[in-house]
């Protein structure tokens, strides 16, 4: 049972700048939740927009020594559309160069998810709810992900049916190992529940991912 909270999910803002952020602000984020993944007690924490439910799956993806699973949209979080979209929740003017230079979360974002492939023993598997006409276009997914199928380090499926009605009832989720995992909320916001450190709650979304991939083909 989780005997903590935190809200190192919500990097300070102000609300004369209309509720964005500086990338100062964002890598502290990032500090506060690398923290949290090499600490032993279970803490939830907010996930409130795109650029940061990018920091959450680039510390899982630091942190996981095994697998990541998820089911989502279309990979959107690799994305030149999501990156973009991200960027404008981030105020450039108290963000100078040498912010952007030092953190680029999705530059460190891209570098994770090479270094998690190439670690011995590792998978990443995703399901996606409604790929589209140009899924593998996109260059993360086509020079990082597709080439890593034939070797079984990567693992795509899409659902037998997309019904953008009834979802399986399921919000988009990612899993880290049996300790870390990110619920969606809204799809939209991309605001999330997340918490490390708590095998009881990646178990139940484990078995949702199980019972996903029955109703799946892969993706080729």
């Amino acid at each position: 049972m989780d005997n903590s909270s935190s809200n190192s999910g919500s990097s300070s803002s102000n609300s004369s700048n209309k509720g964005k952020y500086s990338l100062a602000d964002l890598e502290d984020y990032y500090k506060n939740l690398t923290k949290l993944a090499g600490e032993k007690k279970t803490v939830r924490f907010l996930n409130q927009d795109r650029a940061h439910n990018a920091v959450v799956m680039l510390v899982m993806l630091e942190h996981a020594e095994k697998r990541i699973q998820m089911y989502c949209g279309a990979l959107s979080i690799f994305r030149e559309n999501f990156q973009q979209k991200a960027k404008e929740n981030i105020n450039q003017q108290t963000s100078g160069s040498e912010d952007a230079e030092r953190f680029d979360v999705f530059k460190k974002l891209r570098k994770s998810l090479q270094e998690f492939l190439n670690k011995d023993h590792t998978t990443f598997e995703a399901i996606i709810e409604n790929p589209g006409d140009n899924f593998w276009e996109e260059e993360i997914i086509k020079e990082d992900l597709f080439h890593r199928i034939e070797e079984g380090k990567v693992q795509l499926y899409k659902l037998k049916t997309f019904n953008k009605d009834s979802k399986f009832n399921l919000n988009h989720f990612a899993i880290g190992d049996d300790t870390m995992y990110r619920r969606e909320s809204d799809m939209k916001l991309h605001t999330a529940l997340c918490c490390f450190n708590n095998e009881a709650g990646v178990s139940v979304l484990a078995s949702n991912f199980a019972m996903l991939k029955s109703f799946s083909v892969p993706l080729t």
